[in-house]
């Protein structure tokens, strides 16, 4: 719907001799070219590039947690993935492999397996989520780096995740990272609806009180950055080798990429990050 309203507006614009690019004039040749083989998906990509907000301009920061805030390969979130099959299996009676398949399946379908046992088995979600979220998290290291980047920030901070708050909490504590942030959203705020669904994003900045287009997301899963890009935030794509982060072909929503996020905040809080 986003994509057919665009092209809509730039073939008109386009028919009237419009210039919707005026305030970036350098990304007026790659976005003619677009519009006269009718590439509109192709405009949104150059407009991106060319006009997304400086990340010394946002004024809100929008996280996610789990294999983002911290880095994948310390598989605290692996615990989380084994806890969920237990979870199910025991439910159901079945087999651990039995259950990761279920699993699995939920979690592609309806954005977290928790949403498709509600859906699909009226499970109730403070037992699921009390049981998966008892993990261990002294496996995560303070991270004294990625303090200094978020201090070095400028605008409030915000942790978006599809976990619940309480888990979210004793994540930051653990990596001494939480008196950076001024609230979470978890998946109890958002009514149980999990990212990508995007409704939610609407009632995040509504939530949290902040305009979408001074406004950065930075997850681990790229298919959560599309609403937020669609929504006109800037959109930083956490690219950690993580087996279990679905991708989609077409990342045209997505502004940058990076491994190291402590690394990319600190650029960005200098006012020195490139794309």
């Amino acid at each position: 719907m986003f994509h057919g309203q665009l092209k809509k507006v730039f073939r008109e614009s386009h028919a009237k001799g419009a210039n919707l690019l005026a305030p970036v004039p350098t990304a007026m040749p790659m976005v003619t070219n677009c519009l006269d083989r009718g590439d509109y998906i192709g405009v949104l990509s150059e407009m991106r590039q060319h006009q997304c907000l400086r990340a010394g301009d946002v004024e809100t920061w929008v996280f996610d947690l789990d294999n983002t805030l911290y880095p994948a390969r310390y598989d605290l979130f692996a615990q989380i993935d084994q806890r969920m099959g237990r979870f199910i299996a025991r439910k159901f009676g079945i087999s651990t492999s039995e259950a990761k398949i279920i699993q699995k399946k939920y979690f592609h379908a309806h954005g977290t397996t928790l949403r498709g046992l509600m859906l699909n088995h009226g499970i109730e979600p403070n037992a699921f989520l009390s049981y998966v979220h008892d993990v261990d998290v002294s496996v995560l290291p303070t991270d004294p780096r990625l303090h200094r980047a978020l201090e070095g920030l400028g605008g409030r901070k915000f942790v978006f995740t599809n976990a619940s708050a309480a888990h979210a909490w004793r994540v930051l504590e653990r990596v001494g990272i939480a008196s950076h942030f001024a609230d979470v959203f978890d998946i109890f705020t958002a009514e149980f609806v999990p990212k990508p669904t995007p409704g939610v994003y609407d009632r995040l900045i509504r939530h949290c009180d902040f305009d979408p287009a001074k406004a950065a997301m930075i997850d681990d899963i790229a298919r959560n950055l599309r609403p937020a890009a669609d929504r006109g935030m800037l959109t930083v794509w956490v690219s950690n080798g993580d087996p279990t982060a679905p991708l989609e072909n077409d990342i045209d929503y997505v502004d940058h990429v990076t491994g190291d996020v402590a690394g990319w905040l600190s650029d960005a809080g200098v006012g020195t990050h490139r794309s």
